[in-house]
């Protein structure tokens, strides 16, 4: 039961011909059809709201050549390029040749409609020289898994405040929102996940003023174990491979025993006991980037290796 409100309005792409208004979050916005009705003049008089958007404050100018809503987005055409800075959404004054009110002699004209409404039929407030910024570059988003959980990475956007995470389940279901991270958080670590799902993700870039689109991954959790030479299947596993700064050996199950690294030359790096955990996890990021040979000795003595890259 709340009016729909403005957050931010942005070009979608370099040519600047198409700008994208983003209104509170679980507005369901509706974009009316023309209307006409008989003008002062005595003439049709189509009203269109795409003509009730003006840019710089120019309220004489047809700019837009056409208009939709969908869920809390208006997406709104230009007739040509633009470098408009400022966007307002309805009339300061009573457009030219609208049709009077009775007694005519007060000379005054009305104004009803259209208006940009949700589904409950409450109209959007109306706004003046709201800032237009610029659609934010894509984020590169890469999502790896592990036995026990999905760790989803991404590279910084210049201009980005914030990141939008959200996943689903399947296909046929909507995203849900997993996390909201400041503009310094580059790493997430999904924990409620489940074995034999498929899980798809999602991130955008936001700032006060603007967003990018969604960058997805998808991510497979049915059970592929590593397989060592001799053909045994591995019970844990490395990630991320390659590896900059943390490297995490994550178990199928608590585990205990002993996790060594080796250099390229055989030089042993680290010697390390775990007593029944499902993931473990130390700081490389002092070391020389190179081909590094990690092997786990299980409680039960049996012995498994393999190979990561330290960049």
């Amino acid at each position: 039961m709340r009016c729909p409100d403005i957050k931010k309005a942005f070009y979608t792409n370099a040519e600047k011909k198409e700008i994208v208004l983003i209104f509170d979050e679980g507005q369901d916005l509706k974009w009316p059809a023309d209307s006409t009705v008989t003008g002062q003049d005595g003439k049709p008089l189509v009203l269109s709201l795409k003509n009730f958007f003006y840019l710089d404050g120019n309220e004489k100018k047809a700019a837009f050549s056409a208009g939709k809503a969908e869920g809390n987005r208006v997406t709104l055409t230009l007739k040509e390029p633009s470098n408009a800075t400022k966007l307002s959404y309805l009339p300061s004054f009573y457009p030219d040749n609208l049709p009077l009110i009775e007694p005519f002699s007060f000379n005054i004209a009305i104004y009803t409609g259209p208006y940009l409404r949700n589904k409950r039929n409450l109209g959007a407030f109306s706004f003046d020289k709201v800032s237009i910024g610029t659609l934010l570059p894509n984020v590169e988003l890469s999502a790896n898994r592990t036995f026990n959980s999905v760790i989803l990475s991404w590279k910084a956007v210049e201009g980005a405040t914030g990141y939008v995470l959200e996943k689903k389940t399947a296909d046929t279901m909507s995203y849900v929102l997993l996390e909201n991270v400041d503009s310094k958080t580059l790493v997430f670590e999904d924990k409620d996940i489940e074995i034999n799902a498929t899980y798809t993700y999602r991130i955008q870039a936001v700032s006060d003023i603007s967003q990018s689109a969604y960058a997805t991954a998808r991510v497979d959790l049915t059970p592929i174990l590593g397989v060592e030479q001799n053909g045994r299947e591995l019970t844990w596993e490395i990630y991320p491979n390659p590896v900059d700064d943390i490297l995490k050996v994550g178990f199928r199950n608590p585990e205990s025993g002993v996790i060594e690294v080796f250099n390229a030359t055989g030089q042993s790096r680290i010697r390390s006991e775990y007593k029944a955990v499902k993931n473990w996890e130390m700081n490389i990021a002092k070391w020389p980037a190179g081909i590094y040979l990690l092997q786990v000795e299980q409680k039960n003595g049996i012995r498994a290796t393999q190979k990561f890259i330290k960049r």
